[in-house]
């Protein structure tokens, strides 16, 4: 625990502040991927499923560090995160509607956006209020769409003098959420054809930040908590979801697995992990873990899209081996694209080794200067090759000489050494001739001693058998 108030600390403007929440963000874009690309393998599927506590933190920080006890920056951050989100809100959308019409017409259904169904007045109603997205690329788009609603409605609170009324708004919409998600079963859906309401403005972003505008009105007294008790805190969430999801299950009244309760402490026990404790510097990935977050989120989806464009294109069959990685595929070229274009539009500075933008004239007087680098380099390489061609070719006549003597050296050697190698033929042959020899007379000696033992055992056995018969007395 750092010797200054938590709360002093995050009210200060320090360039470190948010840099364990910017980490948390960074953490965090493998399971945002797996929630919205799909986790492959066997048990791919209860992956995917819970990391949808992923969102949940994503707003409780957004309510942390937007919703601050001062009223004035509150209103200026509320109103510049508006511009950016409302930026990217814009992009994504275009994106999405034009991948959208290129993936229907790639695969014949492009007459659907001219159906009935689609024209409905339920369709937009569903997009405009319910965040709910009605193309087929795209679906992730709520997030951002959610973070705009939640930002104007903040404003129009404050507009209206209604920050006093954030409790009972944060507990009504606590309600509102469980009855109308996980606890559906149990209230009477389906209502107006529609079995629960999915995460949206309503029901995510704006009580998710609101919980992050507490937890930065209390957050002295979170950081005199011990770091492990957040941290067993996630395991217990986790056990939390499970139980709520298999318990609805067994029940027959689970309609709604995009939140539980679980998936809430999971998400709030992460936030007080990050910023229980304070930040003494700053690395490159906790700066800039917040815009890697937010540009990875943006991609993953034209990514993913553009992977299953090229496996179509090569052979649709390509497509059905690639869906089960398409997560992990998407993850890794969203992660090299983004290093890619942060290392081309940033440099370090000597601001503590953050990396900071540049501006585009200063990238072009940079690629401009990295040309005449690239010329001046290959002009003193030139002439180093010059300079050194000379020794070079002395070098190889050296070499050429030097093998010219060690050849006859080895020349030599051999031919020192051919006579005594003959003479040691010579003497092993003589050598074994004599051993020959030996082994002959052994074999010889062998032979008379036992012709000599037979001629003894014939004479012997002849004397007793004329014994026996009486011809023979002694």
């Amino acid at each position: 625990m750092a010797e200054v108030k938590l709360s002093s600390f995050y009210d200060e403007t320090k360039e470190y502040s948010h840099s364990r929440a910017d980490l948390l963000k960074f953490c965090l874009i493998p399971f945002m991927f797996f929630l919205v690309l799909g986790f492959p393998g066997k048990y791919g599927g209860y992956i995917s499923q819970y990391s949808n506590f992923v969102f949940q933190t994503y707003f409780i920080l957004f309510g942390f560090f937007t919703l601050v006890p001062d009223k004035e920056k509150r209103l200026k951050k509320l109103k510049t995160e508006l511009k950016s989100s409302f930026k990217l809100f814009a992009i994504m959308f275009i994106t999405f509607v034009a991948l959208s019409v290129a993936y229907l017409a790639l695969t014949g259904s492009l007459s659907s956006l001219a159906s009935e169904s689609f024209l409905r007045k339920r369709t937009f109603f569903n997009f405009l209020v319910l965040n709910v997205w009605p193309l087929p690329i795209g679906n992730s788009i709520w997030f951002i769409q959610s973070l705009v609603y939640a930002y104007v409605f903040f404003l129009i609170a404050e507009k209206l003098k209604l920050s006093k009324l954030y409790l009972p708004i944060l507990i009504l919409l606590i309600a509102f959420m469980l009855a109308t998600g996980e606890l559906a079963g149990f209230c009477g859906f389906p209502h107006f054809g529609y079995p629960y309401i999915p995460g949206g403005a309503v029901t995510r972003a704006i009580p998710y930040m609101l919980i992050g505008m507490y937890l930065r009105k209390n957050i002295d007294k979170i950081g005199k908590i011990k770091s492990y008790i957040y941290l067993i805190l996630f395991p217990i969430g986790l056990a939390l979801a499970i139980g709520e999801i298999e318990l609805l299950g067994y029940l027959g009244k689970l309609v709604y697995v995009g939140h539980t309760v679980g998936f809430g402490v999971m998400a709030l026990s992460l936030c007080c992990i990050a910023l229980s404790k304070t930040s003494k510097e700053n690395s490159f990935f906790s700066y800039r873990g917040s815009i890697y977050s937010r540009r990875m989120y943006a991609l993953c989806q034209p990514v993913s899209f553009i992977v299953w464009l090229v496996c179509y294109l090569i052979n649709p069959i390509y497509t059905i081996i690639t869906r089960n990685i398409d997560s992990l595929i998407s993850l890794a070229i969203c992660l090299f694209i983004v290093l890619f274009l942060d290392f081309v539009s940033y440099d370090k500075t000597v601001n503590g080794g953050v990396s900071l933008r540049k501006s585009l004239k200063e990238l072009k007087s940079r690629f401009k200067n990295y040309k005449e680098y690239r010329k001046d380099a290959s002009e003193e390489n030139k002439a180093y090759r010059n300079m050194h061609r000379g020794d070079f070719r002395k070098n190889i006549k050296y070499a050429k000489e030097y093998r010219k003597e060690v050849a006859e050296e080895n020349r030599a050697y051999k031919n020192r050494h051919r006579g005594e190698w003959r003479k040691n033929i010579k003497y092993a042959n003589e050598y074994r001739k004599e051993i020959a020899e030996e082994k002959k007379a052994r074999k010889n000696r062998k032979r008379r001693e036992l012709r000599r033992r037979l001629r003894y055992q014939r004479k012997h056995l002849k004397h007793q058998i004329q014994r026996m018969l009486g011809l023979r007395d002694d």
